[in-house]
């Protein structure tokens, strides 16, 4: 099996202050050309939705070495990374017109029953013929992350029309977006985002409010934060985060 190989190429409206595509815009491109590879291997959305079936992001890790340009085009590749009794495994790589390696991102995902909102065994949807995985980007699949330990909070925020996916539930990039807004625009003109891992455990529905929380940094040479978000009503965690910046 080959990666599965897409082009895109930074839009003005993609860009941040710095001239640089947007971390959260990377974080769609990831999604949908990972959505296009499923499908041609037969376990997309079109598959899984006549079986009542959905793809759940559970974990993801992001490298950057840096964040593209108005108007550089990149090359994505994509592929299956591995499977195990209840996860299934992808993981990207994003390289520049010199065929330079710019950020590399491994994903952890389950399929849920959407009626009973249930994770199923791979072994009950996955179909016959899908080839076998290529290697991880990682040498490790990825960990369980811990709560801030002294996180305070930042801000919250209604769930709007807007932040819902197919699913009715927030968008798992809607999720990340908070977490960068959580630092000041000062801060993020200074600085660039080197590492970003979130683990998903919950999802917020319309009519939630969702409440942002920050820990100081685990290392103040490296600029490593924790994060969470919460839902308001019930403080259930709906995720957890780690920024590393430079």
């Amino acid at each position: 099996m080959m990666p599965w190989e897409d082009h895109y190429r930074v839009r003005s409206y993609e860009t941040g202050p710095q001239g640089r595509l947007k971390f959260v815009t990377l974080c769609d491109w990831l999604q949908e050309s990972g959505w296009k590879n499923a499908e041609h291997l037969g376990l997309g959305h079109t598959y899984l939705s006549s079986k009542n079936l959905a793809w759940v992001l559970s974990r993801m890790y992001v490298r950057l070495a840096e964040l593209p340009r108005w108007g550089e085009a990149v090359k994505l590749l994509t592929w299956p990374s591995g499977r195990d009794k209840l996860f299934c495994y992808r993981d990207f790589r994003i390289l520049n017109v010199d065929e330079t390696v710019i950020a590399e991102a491994t994903t952890t995902w389950f399929v849920i029953d959407m009626l009973k909102r249930r994770p199923q065994r791979t072994d009950s949807y996955f179909p016959d013929g899908v080839p076998e995985p290529l290697a991880s980007v990682l040498p490790d699949r990825l960990k369980k992350l811990e709560s801030p330990a002294t996180a305070i909070e930042i801000g919250s925020w209604p769930v709007r029309y807007r932040d819902l996916d197919m699913n009715l539930h927030v968008n798992n990039v809607r999720y990340i977006e908070r977490i960068i807004d959580s630092f000041p625009a000062d801060f993020q003109q200074e600085h660039y985002l080197q590492e970003f891992e979130i683990n998903y455990l919950a999802e917020a529905l319309d009519g939630d409010y969702i409440s942002a929380f920050v820990d100081k940094p685990v290392d103040e040479d490296m600029l490593e934060y924790s994060h969470r978000l919460s839902r308001r009503k019930d403080e259930l965690d709906l995720c957890k985060a780690r920024t590393v910046w430079r």
